[in-house]
């Protein structure tokens, strides 16, 4: 382990020198790691120190989620003055690009690809290599973007059924003809219903990201994004075309003895924003400190992750019996991803959010630990090809651990997170297999709890897919890759080893 620990150092401190992985890329696909006005009576009076949003507050059911669709839903409506698509290539939309490009954009998405119109507006190319400044349609561009190696969308590279490249390519190919009145409320058979084995029932509807509400017995701190560092600052921050990191530091609002039932945000400009991680830090940067056009590590800062966002998906969850362990010293350290592709400044004033209970409340104390990999074949990085890495997560206690949710994480070309138990006699159990898709990054109640009994070890491991032509190694930008598999179990830290994380995360195990 300690050899690891050297490695992880040194190519950390190698990236940072070269500027390579751990650097947002401008001219690049979103990076890796989400429309409600601010309203300023309801901001925490200090935003350096966190804020009280709601407490014992009836639940609006409406204001967690909704189930997310099943087979045979219906598309959305258009409207009665647009034109719609032909339903096939609605269905090949829906499913590969309206979770960012739809009636809110998300994620840096430029435009809604909604309707027939959407697809024949005029485009100034930004970023495409060889195009940059030139205007042509919508289609044209997603003609392109569908074929690009480099910059592909989606970002994956891969659509989601095996016919869907061939009759969005032949459509566009064919001038994006419009839909006819039949079109505009089609139905897609296509579609999956949800995995009850794995989805949280309260996963809202990614169409909707409805801010937390407390319910009774839940206290509701809100963190604010801000635009000066000062712990009295509500003005909204201002994020420049392109994309870029930045972190906020905060006092810790709740008292001793709570736990986290619950974490969310009320998004305010959805369409720059691409993700959030919550982190409790012991960094010198006092309450209100805003860093901007950060590299996105926490080397220094003790830095253990409570809890974040990424695109497409919704709050969490935790069960009844959980709660989430929260710091009640040092600091809470909010990082964003910010990807503006408006082309002219943009402000935001989302707030993260999680809500707390009573310790008494809940009989176990969890926490989240990082299992996977860093290690890609070293600076090497993976070949092209298919390829797999991953690393295994000891149970070295004296005690049973469980396991209550996993949330993947990996970057474009990223295609599955397997996770599976080897037990002390010998056997196997495969606890997690799930395809993974980058623009739907999702948190999995694990039913039934897996349970790590001493001596047993669990192995994570993240299939890719390089299509890219070169090697690829570990790194923040999403031409490079990660393989982490998310865990939240109990009791607390129990899992942890404490190999230190290339972005300093301390919370780990591999």
């Amino acid at each position: 382990m300690g050899r690891q620990s050297a490695f992880n150092a040194l190519f950390f401190s190698l990236c940072v020198v070269l500027g390579l992985a751990c650097t947002a890329d401008p001219q690049g696909a979103p990076n890796d790691a989400n429309d409600s006005v601010r309203d300023p009576a309801t901001s925490p009076q200090a935003s350096g120190t966190g804020g009280v949003s709601s407490t014992s507050v009836p639940t609006d059911p409406t204001a967690i989620g909704m189930p997310m669709a099943g087979t045979g839903s219906v598309l959305p409506v258009i409207p009665a003055d647009a034109t719609p698509l032909p339903c096939d290539v609605a269905n090949v939309v829906k499913r590969n690009c309206q979770s960012c490009h739809g009636a809110k954009l998300v994620g840096g998405a430029p435009m809604p690809l909604l309707t027939h119109e959407d697809f024949q507006k005029d485009h100034v190319v930004k970023f495409t290599a060889g195009l940059i400044g030139k205007t042509m349609k919508v289609y044209e561009l997603a003609k392109l973007r569908i074929a690009d190696v480099a910059k592909p969308m989606p970002p994956s590279g891969a659509m989601a059924q095996p016919t869907d490249a061939g009759t969005l390519n032949a459509w566009l190919t064919g001038g994006a003809i419009a839909g006819t009145d039949a079109d505009r409320t089609c139905a897609d058979t296509t579609l999956k219903p949800p995995d009850t084995k794995y989805m949280n029932p309260s996963q809202c509807d990614p169409e909707k990201y409805k801010p937390l509400v407390a319910r009774p017995g839940e206290t509701c701190y809100e963190f604010p994004v801000h635009g000066v560092s000062s712990p009295l600052d509500t003005s909204k921050f201002t994020t420049q075309p392109g994309e870029a990191y930045h972190q906020w530091y905060y006092s810790i609002p709740w008292p001793a003895g709570v736990v986290g039932t619950r974490f969310g945000a009320n998004f305010d400009n959805l369409p720059v924003l691409h993700h959030w991680l919550m982190f409790s830090s012991i960094s010198a940067n006092p309450p209100g400190t805003v860093a901007t056009n950060v590299t996105g590590t926490t080397l220094g800062e003790a830095a253990q992750l409570l809890g974040g966002w990424a695109v497409g998906g919704c709050a969490v969850e935790f069960p009844d019996d959980m709660g989430l362990e929260l710091p009640t010293t040092g600091a809470i350290m909010i990082q964003w991803h910010m990807y503006n592709s408006t082309g002219a400044p943009a402000q935001d004033g989302s707030r993260v959010q999680i809500c707390t209970v009573p310790a008494a409340m809940r009989p176990h104390l969890g926490s989240m630990t990082w299992l996977g990999t860093e290690n890609f074949n070293g600076p090497l990085g993976m070949p092209p090809g298919m390829n797999e890495f991953g690393g295994t997560c000891p149970n070295d206690s004296a005690a049973p651990i469980t396991i209550v949710a996993f949330w993947p994480h990996e970057h474009t070309i990223g295609r599955n997170m397997r996770s599976v138990v080897n037990r002390k006699d010998g056997t196997k159990e495969t606890v997690f297999d799930k395809p993974f898709k980058f623009d739907s990054q999702i948190y999995y109640k694990s039913e039934p709890n897996v349970v790590l009994q001493p001596g047993d070890t669990i192995t994570s491991t993240c299939t890719f897919d390089n299509n890219t032509g070169f090697n690829v190694a570990f790194g923040q930008s999403t031409k490079q890759e990660m393989c982490y598999q998310f865990a939240f179990s109990y009791p607390a830290r129990a899992l942890d080893n404490g190999i230190l994380s290339l972005i300093g995360a301390t919370n780990t195990c591999w």
